[in-house]
């Protein structure tokens, strides 16, 4: 099953995030808020993706984007609630087996995310 960002093309994602961005600088919501959504936004992005949407980053936005997954992904030990990414959320053993399913994918998220981070300090 293709995802709704796959269905948009490759610089969908980018233009979301910008979105977001715009919205969070202009006082729309918190910055947990931000973060929370540019995470779930970049699940499943490959590297060009994420270096991408981090390079549009200030150094002090980018690191503390990355802080903020860091603890989040801790405090969940990578396995965070996965309702968002799916349909049926009133099964508990299919939710127990999607976040076990995506584990991997926030785990190579987090990689990314240090990988885009060290990549934009350099440029």
């Amino acid at each position: 099953m293709m995802n709704t960002l796959e269905l948009f093309g490759p610089d969908h994602r980018l233009k979301v995030f910008r979105k977001v961005t715009r919205f969070w600088n202009a006082g729309g919501c918190t910055y947990d808020e931000y973060a929370f959504n540019v995470i779930t936004l970049l699940v499943g992005a490959d590297l060009s993706e994420v270096t991408a949407c981090l390079g549009d980053l200030p150094s002090e936005q980018r690191n503390r984007l990355v802080m903020f997954a860091e603890a989040y992904f801790r405090d969940n030990d990578f396995t965070p609630y996965p309702g968002l990414f799916m349909v049926d959320t009133n099964n508990p053993e299919e939710v127990v087996r999607k976040g076990q399913e995506m584990r991997p994918k926030f785990r190579q998220l987090m990689e990314y995310l240090k990988m885009a981070d060290e990549r934009s300090q350099m440029a």
